[in-house]
């Protein structure tokens, strides 16, 4: 990483800011959110001429015709370069040590000199105040460095500041943070400078009602731990705890993820499909814990079940949160009732967030929508016979179905481990006949579930259209 040391006076910064010279990488820095508070004790600061630290900038050239553009996105100073132009637009005025004497060391807040900006705005200010203010030089370290190393670099600056967690996974390396803040939402501020809410799947806006600013990194980080589990048990993983570090590391692990890949359009299915299903819902809705479970649920049913349950759901959910709200206020009889023993009593406390304590309130939870919803089970294996096994062997090589998709492992067929797949799923009118069946690896199969994903092989489609013909 190579960089430059320079300084820029306040008036400076402030005037890049305003002509858009200063850019804010939205992909991973958060939105403006510094308290009124912030904002006066910062300028304060200014005033008092207590140094500030350095403000990162990243430096980018792109050409322009015979030209060279030089573009600087802000890395580290987003919230302290918003402060000082919203002071000197007017948006707030200063505060009097002597009147908010908590917010001030106590040899400021009893100076027997008043403090000679209280309660001005900048225009208040006099001509002295103004011009310090204006020429004051900021720090400013220009860097030079491919993104990755800039967005590393924002994560060890707001190491021991107080960013959230799920703030700073926001700005990791990769296509994760991007894909979870396309189901989360974002805030991004417009060109009139109001702060407005990007994108986020209606899930977290209708049910769960986080749509303003102030709950956007709500709803990406259950949209995180939703996603982790769901890419986890999709690919025959064990079940994750929902930790801050648990969280971490997936995000580590996932660092080529893609937004336009596969996986990442079968997730969105999910998300639409839960969406759907519980459309015009009536009842209490789950918490934050429970809505992680509760997708699980719905991907392992659609893979291994026919889709008759989801008329059902809504209805046994409605009963799941009736029977465990019933459970959490009979004192008397939890100790012998399931839903709190096995379920309820496990939200909270020691370990709740990890693995263990996940995936036993996992199972519980599936056995007991699974005896309320009685969906009805598909055997992709068994449903074909032997002959049509066979045929399948025969004509397709050793070739999985799938074998050109990219969640495909692409290795050669094991005649015993194969399975027969549906290519149009029951729960969409596919039939078990020979125009309708394809041989795959058991991950290929478990990966597609219960969704279509037609044949695009040319190599497969052949080998199909020989097999259906009469032999």
């Amino acid at each position: 990483m190579n960089y430059e040391i320079s300084d820029f006076t306040v008036d400076e910064v402030c005037k890049r800011w305003t002509q858009k010279q200063l850019q804010v990488n939205h992909e991973y820095q958060r939105a403006p959110r510094w308290t009124d508070r912030q904002k006066q004790l910062l300028i304060d600061s200014v005033l008092r001429g207590y140094a500030l630290p350095s403000f990162f900038l990243h430096r980018k050239k792109r050409p322009f015709g015979d030209q060279t553009i030089e573009e600087l996105f802000i890395v580290d100073g987003q919230q302290r370069i918003q402060s000082l132009v919203d002071f000197k637009e007017g948006e707030f005025s200063l505060l009097d040590p002597a009147k908010n004497s908590r917010w001030f060391p106590k040899f400021i807040a009893d100076a027997e000199i008043p403090c000679e900006w209280a309660n001005r705005t900048y225009e208040q200010l006099d001509v002295v105040q103004r011009s310090h203010l204006n020429s004051t030089r900021l720090r400013v370290v220009l860097i030079d460095a491919e993104e990755d190393e800039v967005r590393d670099l924002f994560v060890r600056l707001q190491a021991g500041s107080p960013l959230r967690p799920q703030d700073k996974r926001d700005a990791f390396p990769g296509g994760m943070p991007n894909y979870i803040k396309h189901l989360g939402g974002y805030v991004e501020r417009g060109e009139n400078q109001e702060v407005k809410v990007i994108g986020g799947h209606p899930i977290f806006r209708q049910f769960l009602k986080w749509s303003s600013p102030a709950t956007t990194h709500l709803s990406r980080e259950l949209a995180a731990k939703i996603v982790m589990q769901l890419i986890r048990d999709g690919q025959g993983q064990p079940l994750s705890g929902t930790n801050s570090l648990a969280l971490d590391a997936f995000y580590h692990q996932h660092v080529n993820f893609r937004e336009d890949s596969t996986e990442a359009k079968r997730i969105d299915s999910v998300f639409d499909e839960v969406f759907g299903s519980l459309s015009q819902y009536q009842g209490t809705f789950p918490t934050a814990m429970e809505w992680v479970h509760l997708f699980v649920l719905f991907q392992r049913l659609q893979r291994g079940y026919t889709g008759s349950w989801k008329r059902y759901l809504k209805r046994v959910l409605q009963k799941f949160k009736r029977e465990l709200a019933s459970a959490q206020d009979n004192t008397a009889n939890r100790a012998s009732d399931p839903l709190w023993t096995e379920f309820g009593m496990l939200r909270s406390g020691r370990g709740a967030d990890g693995s263990t304590k996940f995936t036993h309130r996992q199972k519980f939870f599936d056995d007991w929508f699974k005896n309320e919803l009685r969906p009805e089970e598909i055997d992709p294996r068994r449903s074909f016979d032997i002959r049509t096994r066979d045929l399948l062997w025969d004509a397709q090589v050793g070739v999985c179905g799938y074998h050109d998709h990219d969640f495909c492992e692409n290795t050669p067929l094991q005649r015993d481990e194969a399975e027969v797949h549906h290519i149009l799923p029951h729960s969409q009118g596919g039939k078990t006949e020979r125009s309708n069946a394809v041989l795959t690896h058991a991950s290929c199969n478990q990966h597609i579930g219960s969704t279509h994903k037609p044949i695009s092989s040319q190599l497969i489609l052949n080998a199909l259209k020989s097999f259906s013909e009469p032999s």
